[in-house]
């Protein structure tokens, strides 16, 4: 297994969470997945709409800005609790889960072959060419192939849904623009930043974590290729 290359070709990187910005000898990086991601998908001012949906039915202005910023904290911490799990139980198995999420997350790992093994949590990376970073839950090693696997927890309600139908901007227009859809981006941009590093990526998959408890394998398509270009070509 080639971890300890992977871990020293980016031990010079820091990532500042607070800040969400990853910074290699204490300069910023110009840019993170993330951001890039947001850069394919057409702005939509939610503001706007949460007033107009205020003014249809007599609410007080704000009431519907308010409801969806609460819905999304309280996504947005039980989404941290369960990568959080993730990230420990991958190594201390003896860890019990507390909530639908983390028992999910336990299902995933009791289906795993014993072939494939955990190789990193929480993996910080940055290409040394492009300056941009990103952060990977998961990256599985196939003991047989010699080769990775990509992997991301999503806790989301919904991943297929689109507004107004629209596409994401080329060059994947032939793409809805769905949060399914711009995971796929951001698996392949994790994928360039770790190959960078000489190592191969057989495989992407997201980990959809349920409140049910249960778990969705969803395969990832490699548009490696397409990101590539993109960077080559700003």
């Amino acid at each position: 297994m080639q971890n300890n290359t992977v871990k020293n070709y980016f031990s010079d990187l820091y990532f500042d969470e607070a800040a969400h910005a990853y910074l290699v000898n204490g300069k910023r990086l110009r840019c993170s997945v993330s951001a890039f991601i947001k850069s394919f998908s057409t702005p939509v001012d939610f503001n706007v709409i949460a007033i107009a949906i205020d003014k249809k039915n007599g609410f007080p202005m704000g009431t519907t800005g308010k409801v969806w910023q609460y819905k999304a904290d309280e996504a947005c911490a039980r989404g941290n609790k369960a990568h959080f799990f993730g990230e420990t139980y991958a190594y201390h198995r003896n860890l019990r889960p507390e909530t639908p999420l983390e028992k999910a997350i336990v299902s995933f790992f009791s289906t795993m072959p014993p072939h494939i093994i955990p190789a990193f949590t929480e993996l910080n990376m940055y290409h040394k060419k492009y300056l941009f970073g990103g952060t990977a839950d998961l990256i599985l090693y196939n003991t047989i192939t010699e080769k990775y696997i990509i992997c991301d927890y999503k806790t989301n309600q919904e991943l297929f849904k689109t507004f107004k139908e629209n596409t994401l901007m080329a060059p994947f227009t032939h793409l809805a623009d769905t949060k399914f859809n711009k995971y796929q981006l951001q698996f392949g941009y994790y994928q360039i930043l770790l190959e960078q590093t000489g190592v191969k990526v057989e495989n992407r998959f997201l980990i959809w974590l349920k409140d049910s408890g249960t778990f969705e394998m969803l395969e990832v398509e490699d548009y490696t290729k397409e990101l590539l270009n993109v960077l080559e070509n700003e």
